[in-house]
């Protein structure tokens, strides 16, 4: 990548996470690819967060995981290498009115992704999530 390019997409993340994140919000890129997993989230929930943050860390985008807002809200997934950052939540028995209560918290716009209920045999129903930012 151009350096010039570089530069400016690191100025774009420093002032994101200035602006609306607690101090020591770490980013996740493709460098630095750890995926951070809870042990309150069910499984259906931790897998579906992995394999929308690795489809988009492959398309070189700079992520913030389970990161925490200045207003105390956690969204799984902040994508914030590009202008205008999107927040990618994991939505598995959340109803209507909580969805609409985090959106309305949320300083950016938000993509709801259904989290699929297990087989019977435990196991999760391939998906696969490809980014389109």
């Amino acid at each position: 990548m151009n350096k010039k390019i570089v530069a400016k997409q690191q100025s774009i993340i420093n002032y994101y996470l200035r602006e609306y994140f607690v101090q020591g919000t770490k980013v996740t890129t493709l460098k630095n690819p750890i995926i951070p997993v809870e042990r309150n989230s069910s499984l259906e929930h931790e897998i579906m967060k992995c394999s929308i943050a690795t489809a988009l860390l492959y398309d070189n985008h700079s992520l913030i995981i389970n990161g925490k807002f200045k207003n105390g809200t956690i969204p799984d997934i902040v994508v914030i290498g590009i202008s205008e950052p999107i927040i990618y939540e994991i939505c598995k028995t959340e109803t209507e009115q909580r969805l609409t209560e985090k959106t309305k918290k949320y300083p950016f716009k938000i993509k709801c992704i259904k989290c699929y209920e297990p087989r019977k045999d435990n196991t999760v129903p391939k998906r696969t999530f490809k980014s389109r930012i």
